[in-house]
C-alpha cells in the first residue's frame, strides 16, 4: 500500500510538472503573438489606431517615412490632434478604405468622410486612394485581376468625386491586396496559429514574388520608393509654393467675409439712418421757416387788432377828424413800441426749438450709428486671435454741437428786431376828403363809418410795409443758414464716407490678394 501511494503522488507532482510546464508554454506564445509579424495590423474597428506611429525606410539611398494614422470613420474627436499633426507634415496621404465606393459627404450638419479628410488636408498635400480588396483564400488570387469590372466603374466613380471635392489635392486610385503580401513576407509567426495556417495555404500555391505581384504590393512599392520620393525636392518646393498661395487665399477670403458680413451691411444700415437724418434736418429747418411766418403773422394781425380796437372806441365817442388822426396815430405808435420785443422773443422762441429738434435728430444718428458700429464693428475674424473694433467719430473733426450753434448764431445775427428800421410807420395819410367831412358835419353815423375806414385803409397800409420788412430782414439769411445746414448734413453723411473709404480700401486689396494668389500658384507650377 505505501509503495502504490508513493506512485500516486509521484504521478501527481508529474502532472502538475506537465501543466506548469503547458502554461509556461502558453504563456511563451503569448509573448510571442504580442512580438509576431502583423502585431499592429487593426481587427477591423476604425479606432484600433489611438495614435500615429512612425516608421522610418531607406531605399535607393532616399530616406522617407510611413505614419500610421488613426482613422476618420470613428471617434475622431479623440484622436483628431494626432492626425492633424501627422497630415501637417506629409506630403502624401493615403485614403485606406476596403469598400469600392466614394466616401460619404455629411448631413443634417455632421461631417461625412469627404468633409474630414478635406479639413485634414494642409497645403503641400497629395492624396491617393488605397483601396485594400480583402482576400481571405489564395484561390481568389487565380483571377486575372484583382477587382471585378463592377469594382473598377465604383473605384473610377470614387476617383471622379475625389477629384470633384479635393482638387488640386487628389491623384488616383491604388488597387491592392495586403493579406496576401503579408502572407508572402511574414517571418516571424506564432507556430500553429491561424495566421500562421493560412500563410502555409498561401506558400502552397504561390511563391513570395508572386504574392507580392499579385496582390498589388510590389506595385505600391515601387510607387513609394520611386515616384514618391524620386523628385522630392520640386515637391517641397512646389508645397512651399502652395503654402503661400493658400495663406494669400486664406487672407483674401478673411477680407472678403469682413466685407461681406461686416462693412456692406453695416453702409447700408448707416447710410439708411443718415438718409433718414438729412431728411429730418431739412424738416426741421423748413419747420423753422413756416413756424416763423406763421407766428410774425400773429405778431402782425395783433398789432392790428390791437390799434383797431383802441381807435374804435374814441371813434365811438364822435371825434372830429383832426383828433381823429391824432387818435389813430398814438395808436398806431404805442402799439408799434410793443413790436420789437415781441419778434424778439418770437425768433428766440423759435430757433431754441429749431436748436432741440435738431440736436435730437443728430443724437438720434448718433445712437444709431454708435449701436451699429458696435454690432458690425466689433468682429473677430476667424483665424485671428483678436478682435477687429471699428472706431469712427461722426464728427470727424466738425463739432456738431458747435456747427448747430453756429446757425442759431448766424440767424440771431441776421434777425435782430432791435435793429430794423422798417417798424417806423410814419404819418397816418389823410383818407377823408373836404366834401366827406362836410357830410360828415350833418350825419354822425357817417363820419363814424368813414373814420373806420381810414382805420382799416391805413392798417392794410401799414400791415403791408411790415411785412415787406419782415421779408426784406427775414430773407437774406436763409442762403448763408442752408449753407451751415448743408455743412451739418454732411457732418453727418461722414461715417457713411468713411466706412465707404473701408469698403473701396479692402475691396482693392481683395483683388490684389487673389491675383497676388494666382501669380504665386502659376510660378509654383513652373
Amino acid at each position: 500500500m505505501e509503495k502504490q501511494q508513493q506512485r500516486v503522488d509521484a504521478a501527481g507532482r508529474e502532472q502538475e510538472h506537465a501543466r506548469q510546464a503547458e502554461q509556461r508554454a502558453q504563456d511563451a506564445l503569448g509573448q510571442l503573438a504580442a512580438t509576431a509579424d502583423g502585431a499592429i495590423i487593426g481587427d477591423g474597428r476604425s479606432d484600433y489606431t489611438r495614435a500615429t506611429q512612425r516608421y522610418d525606410f531607406v531605399a535607393n539611398n532616399q530616406q522617407f517615412c510611413l505614419l500610421d494614422v488613426p482613422g476618420i470613420e470613428g471617434d475622431e474627436s479623440a484622436v483628431k490632434d494626432s492626425i492633424g499633426s501627422a497630415v501637417k507634415t506629409a506630403h502624401a496621404v493615403f485614403y485606406v478604405t476596403s469598400k469600392a465606393a466614394p466616401p460619404q459627404r455629411g448631413e443634417g450638419g455632421k461631417k461625412g468622410t469627404l468633409e474630414k479628410i478635406q479639413e485634414h488636408l494642409g497645403a503641400q498635400t497629395e492624396v491617393w486612394t488605397l483601396f485594400n480588396k480583402r482576400l481571405a483564400s489564395p484561390g481568389a488570387l487565380a483571377k486575372p485581376s484583382l477587382i471585378s469590372d463592377d469594382e473598377q466603374v465604383s473605384l473610377d466613380d470614387l476617383d471622379k468625386k475625389m477629384h470633384e471635392y479635393l482638387a488640386p489635392h487628389y491623384v488616383r486610385t491604388l488597387t491592392l491586396s495586403a493579406q496576401p503580401a503579408f502572407m508572402a513576407v511574414a517571418s516571424c509567426l506564432v507556430p500553429d496559429s491561424s495566421t500562421a495556417k493560412s500563410q502555409a495555404k498561401f506558400l502552397a500555391g504561390y511563391s513570395q514574388e508572386q504574392l507580392l505581384e499579385k496582390s498589388g504590393v510590389g506595385a505600391f512599392q515601387q510607387l513609394l520608393t520611386g515616384e514618391l520620393v524620386r523628385d522630392y525636392r520640386q515637391k517641397i518646393i512646389r508645397s512651399n509654393f502652395n503654402k503661400a498661395s493658400q495663406a494669400v487665399k486664406a487672407a483674401g477670403a478673411k477680407v472678403s467675409e469682413l466685407l461681406r458680413h461686416s462693412f456692406h451691411p453695416l453702409r447700408t444700415k448707416l447710410s439708411n439712418d443718415a438718409e433718414k437724418a438729412e431728411q429730418q434736418l431739412a424738416l426741421a429747418f423748413s419747420g423753422l421757416k413756416s413756424q416763423l411766418d406763421s407766428r410774425c403773422e400773429d405778431v402782425i394781425s395783433k398789432f392790428a387788432n390791437e390799434v383797431r380796437r383802441s381807435t374804435d372806441s374814441k371813434i365811438s365817442e364822435g371825434i372830429d377828424n383832426d383828433e381823429f388822426r391824432e387818435v389813430l396815430e398814438r395808436s398806431i405808435k404805442r402799439a408799434q413800441e410793443g413790436l420789437t420785443q415781441q419778434f424778439s422773443s418770437l425768433m428766440q422762441d423759435e430757433l431754441a426749438r429749431f436748436q432741440e429738434e435738431t440736436r435730437e435728430v443728430i443724437e438720434r444718428f448718433r445712437q444709431f450709428a454708435e449701436e451699429l458700429f458696435e454690432v458690425y464693428g466689433n468682429v473677430q475674424i476667424k483665424g485671428v486671435d483678436r478682435h477687429f473694433q471699428l472706431k469712427i467719430d461722426i464728427d470727424n473733426g466738425i463739432k456738431v454741437a458747435g456747427l448747430i450753434g453756429a446757425v442759431v448764431g448766424a440767424a440771431l445775427m441776421f434777425w435782430n428786431p432791435a435793429a430794423w428800421p422798417i417798424l417806423a410807420v410814419g404819418a397816418v395819410t389823410a383818407l377823408v376828403s373836404v366834401a366827406k367831412s362836410v357830410m360828415g358835419f350833418f350825419s354822425k353815423d357817417y363820419k363814424m363809418a368813414q373814420q373806420r375806414k381810414a382805420v382799416s385803409e391805413n392798417l392794410s397800409k401799414v400791415v403791408r410795409k411790415l411785412r415787406e420788412a419782415l421779408e426784406e430782414s427775414l430773407e437774406p439769411a436763409w442762403p448763408q443758414l442752408e449753407e451751415k445746414m448743408e455743412a451739418l448734413a454732411a457732418a453727418v453723411r461722414q461715417p457713411v464716407a468713411q466706412v465707404d473709404g473701408i469698403i473701396k480700401v479692402l475691396s482693392t486689396s481683395e483683388i490684389q490678394l487673389k491675383m497676388l494668389s494666382h501669380n504665386i500658384e502659376k510660378a509654383g507650377s513652373k
